[in-house]
């Protein structure tokens, strides 16, 4: 009996430790001074276990982090940042977002303050900017490696501060770089109850994570990866990411161009800026020889959206398309749309080839200049796919109409039903196309 009323209070006591009202805006930042007496302010012994508390840090960073409070709870020591206009009186639930750091940032519980290295600054302008707002929890390890030890103490926090500060437990961001990446997407493989979102950027090992894939796949994965990383290699990268996916997850991956310099991608970004400027500036010259501006839409689609609507209806409803045949075929049949409008003329436009062929209205040369251009395109995306390799089923599935489960519909009115509308809408488009062309 004993035994088991020792058992009670120790449950009772561990559950009230894990949820302690500690956390506050107004907490002092106080900086660690090894030389003070022991026990100090400044030199503060380690807390008992299961006692979460305010703590110290070690001043590292060349920026003002006065914002991210420090704390520590069963050995794992941590940086905090309130939401702006923070007021735990009021309603308002926010996010966490939970930053990982990487190998290069351990460090023992008198730092807490490497974490926040990478990406905290850049939050808390995010923040200031009102581009976003929310907690932000830097944890800091004094080992290599994230793990299930140091997300127990983790969700201690979370539970404190769903329970006194307002944090909404369905707005749990997970995120980290390298180490911390791995971490980042680990925890949500472990905690896909708790985590709406995971970040990970170059986790080395991830493609350990997808035997368990079925349980955590409804978690959104933004996953980033560089081309010359070794750790993950580019490959490891694309095992996780094709697990992933295959198993029906939301993934979206970045992926940086090889062997490239930071110069590079803003010469290149600033590049593409100027060229789209000059562009629209020609584009605009061009459409003001036009009579209106209709017409010179219907022209722009003619050459973009025609050949465009072929390779999306082989790519929907055959399975054999090929990526390859696709661009073949775009390829194809934009030059067919140029081919067709300078071999016709219209009100004076086209014929910079050879004005071949008259028509009497420029709506009537971009349909002729559509048609030609779609049924190249067809034609040349059924040849070249038929030559070249098609990706296997299991990674078309909702994306090809026969490989798609269909959804069922039990509306007894046919004006409610999906087929007898179509076609309405199908014979209508054919009788207008007869009466006007």
């Amino acid at each position: 009996m004993f035994k088991n009323l020792y058992i009670l209070a120790l449950v009772l006591i561990c559950n009230i430790a894990n949820a302690q009202d500690v956390f506050s805006p107004n907490d002092p930042i106080i900086t660690y001074n090894s030389s003070d007496p022991s026990g100090s302010a400044t030199n503060p012994t380690q807390p008992p276990y299961y006692v979460m508390s305010k703590w110290v840090r070690t001043s590292r960073m060349a920026w003002n982090t006065s914002k991210f409070k420090c704390y520590i709870w069963n050995g794992m020591n941590f940086r905090m940042r309130f939401p702006n206009n923070y007021n735990p009186a009021n309603a308002t639930k926010y996010p966490v977002l939970i930053f990982f750091h990487g190998g290069g940032e351990v460090g023992g519980i008198y730092d807490n303050e490497d974490q926040l290295l990478w990406a905290a600054q850049l939050f808390e302008q995010r923040i200031n900017n009102g581009e976003w707002n929310g907690f932000l929890i830097f944890p800091q390890t004094p080992s290599t490696g994230w793990n299930d030890f140091q997300f127990g103490r983790v969700n201690s926090v979370l539970d404190t501060l769903q329970k006194y500060n307002n944090s909404d437990p369905d707005r749990l961001i997970t995120m980290g770089l390298s180490m911390g990446g791995f971490g980042a997407v680990y925890y949500a493989s472990l905690y896909p109850g708790r985590t709406a979102a995971a970040l990970p950027a170059s986790p080395p090992q991830a493609e350990t994570l997808i035997s368990n894939i079925t349980d955590w796949v409804h978690v959104p994965v933004w996953f980033a990866n560089g081309g010359t990383d070794s750790n993950p290699a580019p490959n490891n990268a694309d095992i996780f990411y094709t697990g992933f996916r295959n198993g029906g997850g939301n993934i979206y991956q970045s992926y940086f161009v090889k062997h490239k310099s930071d110069r590079h991608y803003l010469v290149v970004g600033k590049v593409v800026t100027v060229a789209g400027i000059l562009l629209s500036i020609v584009t605009a010259y061009i459409a003001k020889s036009f009579n209106n501006i209709n017409d010179f839409l219907q022209l722009v689609f003619s050459f973009v959206n025609g050949p465009l609507f072929a390779t999306f209806l082989l790519g929907m409803f055959w399975k054999r398309t090929t990526s390859n045949g696709a661009f073949f075929g775009l390829l194809a049949g934009t030059i067919a749309a140029a081919i067709t409008h300078g071999l016709t003329l219209a009100e004076g436009k086209g014929g910079w080839i050879y004005p071949l062929y008259e028509i009497q209205s420029g709506m009537g040369q971009a349909f002729i200049v559509a048609s030609f251009s779609w049924i190249v395109n067809f034609v040349t995306t059924i040849v070249v796919s038929l030559f070249t390799k098609p990706k296997p089923d299991s990674e078309l599935v909702g994306l090809v109409y026969s490989l798609t489960e269909k959804p069922s519909y039990h509306q007894d009115k046919w004006y409610l039903r999906v087929v007898p509308l179509g076609l309405i809408l199908l014979a209508v488009t054919i009788i207008l196309n007869i009466i006007f062309f």
